[in-house]
């Protein structure tokens, strides 16, 4: 069964430019189901690649490595102290945008961690 191509050249180019209208299998009727019909562009493989390769983990760790005690737990067990800050440590070590701070002590002295995302020379404004 070969698809009617409908006549959208009026309306711009793009991947808007063609639009196919499909009436198999699910609607009897061609008008009734629009189906976008378009050609990736070489450019915009390389954008996919790019974002692709980003996505992997930073620095060769494992999103297991980086998993709070009641992530690994099903929230059974609550995170201590200690595992708060190596897990903030790891982050910082991450990204040279992942910066490491405190901002308060607990009633029983200990640092309270704050991790701060963003350039390294960023100054408040």
């Amino acid at each position: 069964m070969s698809v009617p191509v409908k006549d959208v050249s009026a309306r711009g180019q793009g991947w808007w430019a063609r639009i196919a209208w499909s009436a198999y299998p699910f609607f009897p009727n061609p008008e009734a189901s629009p189906m976008i019909v378009s050609r990736v562009s070489g450019i915009q493989w390389f954008f996919f690649g790019v974002i692709a390769l980003l996505a992997r983990p930073l620095g060769g760790q494992t999103i297991e490595e980086l998993l709070t005690r009641a992530e690994l737990t099903d929230f059974v067990e609550t995170t201590s102290y200690e595992e708060v800050i190596a897990l903030s440590e790891s982050l910082a070590e991450l990204s040279d945008n992942i910066h490491l701070t405190t901002f308060g002590y607990t009633n029983e002295g200990r640092a309270l961690p704050l991790l701060v995302v963003g350039a390294p020379d960023a100054s408040v404004a």
